[in-house]
């Protein structure tokens, strides 16, 4: 088993560190993360309770993450995410047996009537997927307040690891101001605004503060 070298281990834990940043912002915005996920990579890491609880970092993702259910019309929300996740599912099954009917010369006619409905179903999908987003951001927008206030503990967890980031890349000698971050929030401390959200791209591309 080829031995670990401290570089690679260091370049693992700056991965990791960028991807809680990443998904923490992503939660206070009120968009979608693996919050099992992120409770794994915290663990990995291994983080110490200060400045902040871990434990009430994910609890107060959790709280949010559950905003979106307590509307009325979540139920009508989760059936048309259902239903797009089926239609997505057998647009792929439709492709497969399109694509094996068109290799073998099989049914020719059958292979473009698959296709074809492959390709309609794909795109119900998308706009049910989308539609669905567009009403669970309408919902985090009405509950406000209540986002934001979740929110501050993952803006003081996203702090402290930023802080924990630049420590990392002194290890590799990298400077601070060479990372590129995306994200949907630019008010955390000792971070810089490199490009500004545009009609094309909704979140903030951030770095690090040079010291």
């Amino acid at each position: 088993m080829r031995r670990v070298s401290p570089y690679d281990v260091v370049r693992d834990h700056i991965r990791k560190i960028l991807f809680l940043i990443r998904s923490l912002d992503r939660i206070r915005a009120g968009l979608y993360s693996d919050l099992s996920k992120v409770e794994e990579v915290i663990e990995e890491l291994g983080l110490s309770d200060h400045p902040v609880k871990w434990d009430d970092v994910l609890s107060e993702a959790k709280e949010i993450a559950k905003i979106p259910r307590k509307d009325p019309s979540f139920k009508n929300i989760d059936l048309m995410v259902r239903i797009s996740s089926s239609m997505t599912f057998l647009g792929i099954i439709e492709v497969i047996i399109s694509t094996v009917l068109m290799f073998t010369g099989m049914a020719p006619a059958l292979s473009f009537s698959l296709l074809l409905s492959a390709f309609m179903v794909t795109n119900i999908s998308y706009v049910l997927r989308t539609y669905a987003s567009s009403k669970i951001k309408r919902i985090y927008l009405e509950r406000k307040e209540e986002v934001e206030r979740h929110g501050e503990v993952l803006k003081r967890a996203v702090d402290s690891l930023l802080i924990r980031l630049r420590s990392e890349l002194k290890k590799i000698r990298r400077l601070p101001d060479e990372v590129r971050i995306k994200l949907m929030f630019a008010d955390y401390s000792n971070v810089r605004v490199v490009k500004r959200p545009s009609r094309f791209r909704r979140s903030y591309v951030v770095t690090l503060v040079s010291r």
